[in-house]
């Protein structure tokens, strides 16, 4: 019986851990990064993090007539606007918004937010050591 593998096995761990400290310390700055992210698997993921505790946002569109209300002017992201929650694009593949602190991150569930293709478990293993940085 052969022994399952470690997809996260290959990667270069203290290059993934490095870029979850950049991360992590700009999230809690509440200061946008971009990352052009390269865990050693000879693949690159271009993405940027904006965090949303700090977020501006326009003025909501105001009602037209009697009875009616006023737009809520901020968007709904399905995630707190706490530290360690940021609108994640991965360039060309589109972009979701992750409680990133929350930690656990199965590449199955990020190949679902992201179109495309790539190595989701390198995203994952970024995510995941993201997620240590606020533990």
């Amino acid at each position: 019986m052969e022994q399952e593998r470690d997809p996260r096995a290959h990667l270069d761990h203290d290059y993934v851990g490095q870029t979850a400290a950049a991360v992590a310390a700009c999230l809690r700055e509440g200061v946008p990064i971009e990352v052009n992210y390269q865990p050693g698997d000879m693949t690159s993921y271009q993405l940027v993090f904006v965090p949303l505790q700090e977020i501006r946002c326009a003025p909501g569109r105001r009602a037209r007539s009697a009875g009616q209300v006023d737009w809520e002017p901020r968007c709904q992201f399905g995630v707190s606007r706490s530290v360690g929650c940021a609108l994640i694009a991965w360039v060309g593949h589109g972009a979701t918004a992750l409680d990133l602190a929350a930690g656990h991150w199965v590449a199955g569930y990020i190949s679902g937010l992201f179109t495309g293709s790539g190595n989701c478990e390198a995203l994952a293993a970024l995510f995941d050591a993201v997620a240590e940085e606020f533990s």
